[in-house]
């Protein structure tokens, strides 16, 4: 069953130092919004047609938190769901306003998912990130949405603030064999949950029948997890 298998990564929160509902929520959500993001520009689409002067698109992520938390394995797992492939995000070297928006507006619903972003990244993100889907997403057409892993966190009164879904992952991992070898085990037998949930969410958007929900995009995205 693909939920169970993310159901067992999950459950290696309590491997760390703060096991419990807390932190298995904070990366839960992580990866319901890596999930719900392939379909957020079809959730703009929705907002544009309701209101058309609002230009705010749906939140950017930000899963920050101390080292050895697990994040990287968090971003690898996510991109692994995906597509299927074990690959890795994108560094904080890549992270640039030039190349963040020439992608984003180039017809892919593909996330941009960049892991261990520094701090002169998020100030520099705080510059050009209120204009990320204000000024790139185009109605009717795919724009990429942003997700970033950091052990800053934004500055929550600058031009981001309510732009961005910050989830705070408190917990930290030993650095030992035992919990290597247990996220080894969960990356090699990764679920394949995403053409499953795809499949609903397209249909619901297509079928006009996915809610639109103001304040929370990862709405579809959880109606589709209670009927997977």
């Amino acid at each position: 069953n693909q939920l169970e298998k993310i159901e067992s990564y999950v459950e290696t929160m309590d491997n760390s130092h703060l096991p419990g509902l807390k932190t298995k929520m904070a990366l839960s959500e992580y990866l319901l919004s890596g999930l719900c993001s392939p379909f957020d520009s079809l959730w703009m689409d929705i907002r544009k047609s309701r209101y058309k002067r609002v230009t705010e698109g749906p939140q950017m992520t930000s899963y920050f938190g101390g080292s050895g938390n697990g994040k990287s394995y968090a971003s690898r797992y996510l991109l692994k769901m995906i597509t299927g492939l074990d690959l890795e995000p994108l560094s904080s070297d890549d992270f640039t306003e030039k190349r963040v928006r020439g992608v984003a507006k180039n017809g892919s619903c593909m996330p941009m998912i960049f892991d261990d972003l520094k701090r002169n990244r998020i100030l520099e993100w705080d510059t050009w990130g209120k204009f990320f889907w204000e000024r790139g997403h185009v109605l009717g057409r795919p724009h990429s949405q942003l997700l970033v892993t950091a052990n800053d966190r934004i500055n929550s009164q600058g031009n981001l603030g309510r732009r961005v879904r910050e989830i705070w992952m408190e917990a930290t991992f030993e650095n030992n064999g035992a919990n290597t070898e247990t996220v080894e085990s969960c990356l090699e037998n990764c679920s394949d949950i995403f053409q499953y949930f795809s499949a609903i969410v397209i249909d619901m958007y297509f079928g006009k029948a996915a809610p639109y929900e103001h304040l929370d995009p990862l709405k579809v995205g959880r109606m589709a997890i209670d009927q997977l």
